[in-house]
């Protein structure tokens, strides 16, 4: 028997799908193409049109990828994006006009996408001929500071520097150097003794 109250799965493929959501809690992912996701935000409880529940999630959102609240028109100041470091994800919280919020300056509605993905947020209005707000994250690339971690070199240490640039044995410097420089000092005896007897 189905649980009234489970999350509507959704999974896209490779391709850059349109997800929709549903009525009811939300739980899609959208594959490895460039994805745009759409909500409906209905007017007041009970609207059938409504499928912007709070707590819908997008489990695999992409840098600039498009979220489309439709119905509404939010600016800057209505959306707000925080990140839950002990659960791993980041919500993005949505102030509501009246009839669908109370524009109180608090979130009325939370979208969640899993992990980490602070970034630049920016968001524009009215689309298709009536209400709707797109919202987009470029989240930085470089994020992942253990990746970062990782490419830094080790340093050396200034007793190694001091051998790199000045070798303490001159003579084991001479020594290592290529057999050529050799070859050719003798070829110039030979040239020198040559001119001479010329």
């Amino acid at each position: 028997m189905n649980d009234p109250d489970a999350p509507h799965v959704q999974n896209g493929d490779d391709r850059a799908n349109n997800l929709l959501g549903k009525s009811g809690l939300d739980d899609i992912s959208g594959g490895k193409g460039r994805d745009t996701f759409w909500f409906r935000a209905g007017h007041g409880q009970g609207d059938p049109t409504n499928t912007l529940e709070d707590g819908d999630r997008i489990r695999d959102y992409e840098s600039g990828e498009q979220i489309i609240i439709d119905g509404v028109n939010l600016s800057g100041r209505d959306i707000t994006v925080n990140y839950d470091p002990e659960k791993n994800e980041t919500r993005i919280g949505l102030d509501l006009p009246d009839g669908q919020g109370n524009k109180d300056g608090m979130p009325d509605k939370t979208i969640i996408l899993d992990g980490d993905k602070r970034g630049d947020v920016s968001s524009t209005g009215t689309c298709c001929g009536g209400q709707a707000t797109t919202i987009y994250i470029n989240i930085p690339k470089a994020k992942d500071t253990g990746q970062l971690q990782q490419q830094v070199l080790p340093r050396s240490t200034p007793e190694e520097e001091r051998s790199d640039e000045q070798p303490h044995d001159k003579r084991q410097s001479r020594m290592e150097r290529p057999r050529t420089a050799g070859i050719r000092k003798e070829a110039r005896w030979e040239w020198l003794a040559k001119a001479r007897t010329d």
